[in-house]
């Protein structure tokens, strides 16, 4: 009965953390940037916005030189961000540039890896104890431990990621957004090889990460605890085999 429990809480903190993780993964609440109401109106509306890892969201409206340029799409207020991950010409920018490129890349492939770890994770616990529902108990801590693995699994590629989106809001606050290394002749060939969304924040800008973030946070310390207790579960399912051996050996040796 305490196994079963204790697999019943296992399933739903998992489903509860692959809900918080594809959440924080798809909406644009990771970061956010606001701006006092007196200040100018263009300039309130340029660094007013918040950001995931897939789109950058402006409070007032797009603004116009962002509008101008057809290299983003544009969707009402928000425009994507995800394309200038890819660039033709890394070679172009100077090392803060690939740096940057790199540390991006890094926070939206851990982040898609951990989901797709986890949702491994709740099937393998499925499928296993679905087609394992009639067999002896010996049969399940397989289960358990290839999914408490790729809970852990998620849980790495979730710090990954969220150390990987500090310092990268850390090296945009602390270093020049002046990526290319071509020279100053040059600069409008190379302006495509700069990463321009979100913009370089201003002292007076007030900035601080958002609920997305926080719930990829949730989602990762839930599974690293649901990875734990499959562990639990694993070790008393062995604890429950040994006992079956002994008593079934014990039985033979009359």
């Amino acid at each position: 009965m305490g196994q079963t429990c204790t697999l019943v809480i296992v399933l739903v903190i998992g489903v509860v953390s692959l809900g918080l993780t594809l959440t924080g993964l798809l909406t644009d609440h990771w970061y956010r940037a606001t701006t006092s109401d007196n200040v100018d109106p263009a300039v309130r509306q340029t660094y007013s916005f918040h950001f995931g890892l897939w789109r950058l969201c402006y409070d007032q409206g797009v603004p116009a030189d962002v509008a101008s340029d057809s290299s983003y799409r544009k969707d009402g207020s928000c425009v994507d961000t995800y394309k200038q991950l890819v660039q033709k010409n890394e070679g172009d920018l100077n090392r803060n540039g690939r740096l940057r490129i790199h540390l991006s890349r890094t926070v939206l492939g851990c982040s898609i890896a951990g989901g797709v770890a986890c949702l491994a994770s709740l099937l393998t616990l499925l499928c296993g104890l679905c087609r394992g529902c009639s067999a002896p108990s010996a049969k399940r801590p397989n289960v358990y431990l290839s999914a408490s693995v790729l809970l852990l699994l998620a849980t790495m590629c979730g710090i990954a990621s969220g150390i990987c989106f500090i310092a990268l809001r850390d090296l945009d606050n602390t270093s020049v957004r002046s990526y290319s290394s071509s020279s100053s002749s040059s600069s409008s060939s190379s302006s495509s090889l700069v990463m321009p969304l979100p913009p370089a924040l201003p002292e007076y800008v007030s900035q601080d990460y958002s609920w997305s973030f926080m719930l990829h946070w949730i989602a990762t310390g839930l599974a690293m605890l649901d990875s734990f207790l499959l562990l639990c579960l694993l070790h008393n399912s062995y604890d429950v085999v040994g006992d079956d051996s002994v008593k079934y050996s014990r039985y033979t040796s009359i």
